[in-house]
């Protein structure tokens, strides 16, 4: 099926976030700001939608389980996130050469102060350190862009299980399985370790 690209928020007066669509097979991604230019696509959104793979879409389930997703990178600006208060179920994602592969699936209702968890990963809360560990090591170690795909839920911690058993049918491996540690007696240099060789384990596995 051929893919077709349409973005909205081009021409705006100050910078947002462009979101494109593929009309092949209904993908969304959030890509970089908007230029204030009514006539042109950013570089950077062409860049995306060209090396998006409009038949992985079609066949690939974890791609259809997050299609109505909104999408931004991480780290996210503050004004792009929902606000306190409202439940949210997300998925933190890698992405590469027009693939993205989710990695951990988590619910809140203060995604804004999660995503910043994230990024101090405080050894002292194993799911934040556990995270913020596999961003650093996706971004900083492989260059890999993250993306963070959230939407309000009604019903947070039952959607939350819901994508988890989702995702694993898929045959993906999540952060989510690796056993937790008890930080009064764990050495943080082993437990990022750990981490390390989780992620590398994932993107192992990664069908290329």
């Amino acid at each position: 099926m051929a893919k077709k690209l349409y973005a909205s928020g081009i021409g705006a007066v100050s910078a947002v976030p462009v979101h494109w669509k593929c009309e092949g097979c209904g993908w969304v991604e959030s890509a970089a700001p908007a230029r204030p230019d009514p006539t042109s696509i950013p570089a950077e959104v062409q860049r995306d939608f060209d090396a998006h793979r409009c038949e992985d879409n079609q066949t690939t389930a974890h791609k259809s389980l997050l299609a109505d997703f909104h999408a931004v990178d991480f780290p996210p600006n503050e004004d792009d996130l929902p606000g306190p208060g409202e439940r949210q179920v997300y998925v933190l994602c890698w992405k590469a050469s027009g693939s993205e592969v989710p990695f951990y699936v988590g619910q809140t209702n203060r995604l804004r102060g999660c995503m910043t968890d994230y990024q101090s990963a405080q050894f002292a809360a194993c799911s934040d350190f556990f995270a913020g560990e596999a961003i650093r090591y996706f971004a900083d170690r492989r260059g890999l862009r993250i993306m963070v795909r959230y939407k309000k839920s009604d019903d947070p911690c039952k959607d939350e299980s819901t994508i988890i058993r989702e995702l694993q049918l898929t045959g993906l491996r999540l952060l989510n399985s690796l056993p937790s540690y008890d930080y009064h007696e764990a050495d943080r240099d082993e437990e990022r370790r750990t981490v390390q060789k989780f992620c590398e384990m994932l993107l192992a596995n990664q069908p290329h």
